[in-house]
């Protein structure tokens, strides 16, 4: 089992958020002008596609969690489409490292994003198991 310090730790096949109890008592998602991104659902086969874009930053992973969470336990195989995605932070990083390790793909993923997600995934490969 892979050890995901925190933000983001993955537990059993998902991934779940551990951000400061601060952010989570925030009343963000409650105003839809305050969103810098989007979220599309498409569906692609037997897979659903949450289409992304805009820029998603820490205290904005609840809602998209919960969206991730939400379809992971209808048991329908989950992409992440990330190609109109323009701007992310470590906690976001974070969490699509723990999203692709629990088996979620990411398509279209921009270069900077996906060499983030390398350097995430490395740096947690090196940390001795407790």
């Amino acid at each position: 089992m892979l050890l995901l310090s925190p933000p983001a730790q993955r537990t059993g096949d998902s991934c779940r958020l551990l951000l400061p109890s601060s952010l989570r008592n925030e009343p963000w998602g409650k105003d839809p002008d305050k969103h810098m991104w989007k979220l599309r659902k498409l569906t692609d086969g037997d897979h659903l596609v949450l289409s992304l874009s805009g820029r998603i930053e820490g205290q904005e992973l609840f809602e998209l969690q919960r969206e991730v969470c939400s379809h992971e336990t209808a048991n329908q195989k989950i992409e992440l489409d990330l190609e109109s995605l323009r701007l992310v932070d470590q906690l976001a990083v974070s969490f699509l490292t723990c999203c692709e390790l629990s088996g979620i793909q990411l398509r279209n993923c921009p270069s900077y994003i996906r060499e983030w997600i390398e350097r995430e995934k490395t740096k947690h490969n090196h940390q001795p198991a407790s």
